[in-house]
């Protein structure tokens, strides 16, 4: 006979040695898939967080340390983000506010270097942060096609155009 709902909090799914490798499972705050390998370890976690309404795939690598993510928001905007050896956010792409694409580059320590976004006008840029995280060098083209590069100092002041 088939039963047509099992209902439970958690599967588990076992190798042969009867080892978890695939636990299904939903908690107060948040349900989701994880794959692990022989040792236990995640490799792989796809999770749906109620408490933010997000939608989250995650990797990781043989440490443990979380490398890709594919995370969608409250609003359904995507976003992609590469991750060092460490963990830490190196690279994200995503869609923000506005449709606009958006293609980001952080340091070790999680601050900003560069942003490359093309706006709801379709008008590429590209801006070049210092160790701060402050605008320092801006390149984009405005309506009419001209280019615009310009130099700010540490407090966001334009120096030249």
């Amino acid at each position: 006979m088939v039963e047509e709902v099992i209902r439970a909090k958690r599967f588990e799914v076992v190798d042969g040695a009867g080892r978890p490798r695939v636990i299904i499972g939903a908690q107060a705050e948040a349900s989701g898939l994880m794959l692990l390998d022989p040792n236990g370890q995640s490799v792989g976690e796809f999770a749906v967080s109620d408490e933010f309404g997000s939608t989250a795939l995650s990797l990781y690598d043989l440490r443990g340390s979380v490398r890709a993510s594919l995370d969608l928001d409250q609003d359904g905007s995507p976003t992609l983000g590469l991750y060092d050896l460490s963990g830490e956010p190196r690279v994200s792409i995503g869609i923000a506010e506005g449709n606009t694409p958006v293609l980001d580059f952080t340091g070790p320590y999680g601050e900003a270097r560069m942003s490359v976004d093309v706006d709801e006008e379709g008008l590429p840029s590209i801006v070049l942060m210092d160790s701060e995280g402050n605008d320092r060098i801006s390149i984009r083209i405005d309506r009419r096609g001209t280019p615009h590069l310009e130099f700010f100092d540490a407090e966001g002041r334009q120096v030249r155009e």
